[in-house]
């Protein structure tokens, strides 16, 4: 759903969950839930959000599916990292870890150390943030493919000193280019746009910004088109809400 085309791939998730319902497929349905609950997390539909992860959880749990839990978690971390908790946000990402070790999945693509860098920098846990961040690093570096490369070095870019981060977020940006992943795309220019403000270049840091929530606002991605925003006005810049 990261390209961009959620209206459909919400559409695409309702019906299939409907189907499952008439069906009585339920892991059928406890994907659907999860997927769809992972869309209103980005959306920043919190009742929504809520709800369906809550089902897929409880599905998941009689059906023995390990994966559903991972993405319903994944879903419900998204939410409290977009809507500003993070603490809540690393406790659902903490979990998220806790069950792909119990599954032995190793992936950089599933893993929420990106998330968990950035909640752990917020709650002022520097040195955990550090960890996580240098061995996503490597990690996404052993898989040597763009997707998982782009975020990991977003989070060097969090973590760096003043006189090296650009050279990190303009290092995850090329990656960036080279996926379809646009919600992914603008969280590394907030996060690099925010950090260009704090270093008092604001030209730089509005160029950032601005593009960082276009993107967000495309894609109805509310909670975080907000904190975009928030983030221009601290330039100094005034930019109205548009309609998506």
């Amino acid at each position: 759903a990261g390209d961009g085309r959620w209206t459909a791939a919400s559409a695409t998730y309702t019906e299939a969950i409907d189907l499952a319902r008439e069906s009585g497929q339920g892991t059928a349905l406890a994907f659907g839930l999860a997927g769809l609950a992972w869309l209103a997390a980005r959306r920043g539909r919190e009742d929504d959000c809520r709800r369906l992860a809550s089902e897929a959880l409880s599905l998941g749990q009689v059906l023995g599916s390990a994966l559903c839990d991972i993405w319903a978690t994944i879903a419900l971390g998204e939410l409290e990292l977009g809507l500003g908790d993070a603490a809540a946000a690393a406790g659902q990402f903490e979990r998220q870890q806790v069950l792909l070790d119990r599954c032995a999945i190793t992936d950089p693509d599933l893993s929420p150390a990106a998330e968990l860098t950035e909640a752990y920098l917020r709650l002022g846990q520097g040195e955990r943030a550090a960890r996580t961040g240098a061995e996503y690093l490597a990690a996404a570096r052993a898989k040597g493919q763009p997707w998982p490369l782009a975020r990991a070095l977003r989070g060097q870019g969090l973590l760096a000193p003043d006189t090296e981060f650009a050279a990190w977020f303009e290092y995850a940006l090329a990656r960036h280019a080279q996926t379809p992943d646009r919600f992914e795309t603008a969280r590394t220019r907030l996060a690099y746009g925010e950090r260009l403000r704090r270093s008092r270049n604001r030209v730089l840091a509005r160029e950032q910004l601005t593009a960082a929530a276009d993107t967000f606002e495309e894609l109805d991605a509310r909670p975080w088109a907000e904190r975009a925003r928030a983030e221009l006005a601290a330039t100094g810049e005034k930019r109205r809400q548009r309609d998506p």
